[in-house]
């Protein structure tokens, strides 16, 4: 006794145009990629630090930023990630970005010196004296024997100054140390 089944056929123009259109698929994985293990990512991200390290030394800003963006992609939670990113634009001019890498960088590690330090000399790039001295404040409290603090205060005070007193004129002065 032989099985008979009976299913209806789509028209011939339709199976034509779906045959076309499974060339353009893309293929079907056998199995998904295997996800990292954390050790496997927490290395696969220092290897694109220190890369993005290399490459920012070079002055090759553009791939320094696209490598430490492929290491935040895998952890986002590194402040000093953040933290290079904001001195690279800080370099390319690009103050508010600068802030904005530095204060993630500042929210992710609340002790870490160096990110209020990079915190303020961004705000100063964008001529906000009274925010660059609260944090570079900050930094000392944190380290007080920081060296580039203890030298860049004293100038950021005279400029916080002079910006209360002609806010004006002093914005078109500062400079990023």
């Amino acid at each position: 006794m032989s099985l008979i089944s009976f299913g209806l056929k789509a028209p011939r123009s339709k199976r034509k145009v779906a045959s076309t259109l499974s060339a353009f698929a893309e293929p079907e994985p056998d199995e998904p990629a295997p996800a990292l293990s954390e050790a496997q990512t927490l290395s696969e991200s220092d290897r694109l630090q220190n890369e993005g390290n290399s490459a920012a030394d070079a002055e090759k800003y553009s791939t320094a930023l696209q490598l430490w963006n492929q290491a935040i992609s895998l952890t986002p939670f590194r402040a000093q990630l953040h933290e290079q990113k904001a001195q690279v634009f800080l370099q390319l001019g690009r103050c508010w970005d600068a802030v904005q890498c530095a204060t993630r960088a500042t929210e992710l590690d609340v002790t870490w010196a160096d990110a209020f330090l990079t915190l303020g000399r961004s705000q100063l790039g964008l001529g906000e004296p009274e925010l660059a001295l609260k944090s570079m404040e900050t930094a000392l409290q944190l380290q007080p024997e920081l060296e580039e603090a203890q030298n860049e205060i004293a100038e950021v005070r005279m400029l916080t100054l002079q910006h209360k007193q002609h806010p004006d004129a002093t914005t078109k002065r500062i400079k990023v140390v």
